[in-house]
C-alpha cells in the first residue's frame, strides 16, 4: 500500500473525535465541540475522503497491464470510486462557500442511492468471481489428481512391486514415496547370461512430478543399458552422459553374483551397510554434475551369513516434530532389521523424502 494513502488514513481518524468525546462525556462534552466538527472536521473528513476514493484508479494503473479475468471487477470498483469521488464533492458544496451553491441539498438523495446501487453492483460481482474461481480451482485440482494419479501408476509399472526371482540370493524391497510421485527409484535386474544380479538403486534431486518424471527416464536408461552390459561402473557413466543438464541423481550399481562376489560402482549414494556396518567408499560425484566424471568400482565378497542393507536419504533424513534427524546412528542401529522394518521406523520417526530400502543375503 502506497505510503500517501496510509497517511491519509490515519489522518481520517481525527474525523471520529467528536464522536469519541460524544461516547465517553455524552452531555457534558465541551461547547466548542460542535463548532469544531461542522466548521473543521467535517469539511475536513469530506476532503480526506474524496482523495481515498481516488485510490481505487491508482491501485489498477496501467490499466493494459490487468489482467483479463479481473478487468470487469476492476471496471466495477473504478466506478464504485468515481460514484464516491462524486458524492464527497458534491457533499463539500454543503459547507458555504462563497458563490459554490449547495448541490448536496437537492442531488444528496439521488447520489446516496447511486452509491447503494453501484456498492451493490460491486458486491454482487465479487461473489460471481468467487464462485467462479473456486470452481475453476476445484476443476484444477480435480485434473491435478487425474494426472498424478496417472503418473504414480506409470511408476508403479516401472518400480516393481514384486521382485523377479533372483538365484542365490534373497532380496526384499520398501518404497516408499513421501508425495504422490517419488524420485527414488531402483531396479533388480537378474542375468540370465552368466546368473548374477544387477541392483541400481538412486535419488533424483528434489521432489514431486518433475523429480519423478526424471527416475522414470532413468529407469528407462537403466533397463536399455542392462541389454549390453552389466557393469556398475558403465551403467554408472552411461547414466551420467544421459543426465547432464537434466539434473543431479546420486545412485548406486551393485552386481553380484551366486558365490558372492560384489562389484560395486557408487555416484555419491549413500554405502551400503553389511552385518551393521557402514561399507567404506571412495567419494564420487552425482551423476549429471560432470560430463568428465569417472566412477570406480570396488569388489569385495559378501559371505553366505552376512545381510547387506541399501537405503535412500529418506531413511537418514526422516524429521520428527521438534525437528531431530533420524540419524546415521539410528539407522546403524536397525541396519540389521527387515526392509519393512527399517522403513516403518523411519515413517513413525517422521517421514520427510522418498524411503527405499533394500535387503540382502546370500541364500
Amino acid at each position: 500500500m502506497p505510503v500517501f494513502i496510509i497517511v491519509l488514513l490515519v489522518v481520517m481518524q481525527l474525523a471520529f473525535f467528536p464522536t469519541v468525546v460524544d461516547v465517553f462525556l455524552a452531555a457534558n462534552r465541551p461547547p466548542w465541540i460542535a463548532p469544531l466538527n461542522f466548521a473543521f472536521l467535517r469539511p475536513f473528513q469530506t476532503v480526506v475522503h474524496t482523495l481515498l476514493s481516488l485510490a481505487t484508479f491508482y491501485a489498477f494503473w496501467p490499466y493494459a497491464a490487468v489482467p483479463r479475468r479481473i478487468r470487469s471487477l476492476a471496471a466495477l470498483c473504478m466506478l464504485w470510486s468515481a460514484a464516491d469521488f462524486v458524492w464527497y464533492v458534491v457533499e463539500l458544496t454543503s459547507t458555504p462557500l462563497p458563490g459554490v451553491p449547495n448541490l448536496f441539498a437537492r442531488w444528496g438523495l439521488t447520489l446516496l442511492s447511486a452509491r447503494g446501487f453501484t456498492i451493490a453492483c460491486l458486491l454482487s460481482a465479487l461473489f460471481a468471481l468467487l464462485f467462479r474461481d473456486q470452481r475453476q480451482v476445484t476443476e484444477e485440482r480435480a485434473l491435478l489428481a487425474g494426472e498424478m494419479a496417472s503418473a504414480r501408476e506409470i511408476q508403479q509399472y516401472l518400480i516393481p512391486e514384486k521382485l523377479p526371482p533372483t538365484p542365490g540370493l534373497v532380496i526384499h524391497s520398501v518404497y516408499q514415496p513421501s508425495r504422490e510421485v517419488g524420485g527414488d527409484f531402483f531396479q533388480v535386474l537378474p542375468d540370465p547370461r552368466d546368473g548374477s544380479t544387477l541392483i541400481v538403486v538412486g535419488d533424483v534431486a528434489g521432489k514431486g512430478l518433475q523429480a519423478g518424471m526424471l527416475a522414470a527416464l532413468i529407469v528407462g536408461a537403466i533397463r536399455t543399458a542392462f541389454k549390453f552390459t552389466s557393469d556398475p561402473g558403465s551403467i554408472l557413466a552411461l547414466l551420467n552422459e544421459r543426465l547432464q543438464g537434466r539434473g543431479l541423481v546420486t545412485c548406486q550399481a551393485m552386481r553380484i553374483d551366486r558365490n558372492g562376489n560384489v562389484e560395486l560402482a557408487n555416484a555419491g549414494h549413500l554405502p551400503p551397510y553389511i552385518n551393521g556396518e557402514e561399507l567404506a567408499l571412495e567419494g564420487a560425484f552425482p551423476l549429471g554434475a560432470l560430463p568428465t566424471a569417472t566412477f570406480s568400482t570396488q569388489r569385495f565378497q559378501l559371505s553366505a551369513d552376512e545381510s547387506l542393507l541399501l537405503i535412500s536419504d529418506g531413511v537418514i533424513e526422516a524429521r520428527n516434530t521438534s525437528g531431530e534427524l533420524f540419524g546415521f546412528e539410528r539407522t546403524r542401529a536397525i541396519s540389521t532389521q527387515s526392509a519393512e522394518s527399517i522403513a516403518l521406523a523411519a515413517q513413525e520417526f517422521g517421514q520427510d523424502d522418498d524411503i527405499t530400502v533394500i535387503t540382502l543375503a546370500r541364500a
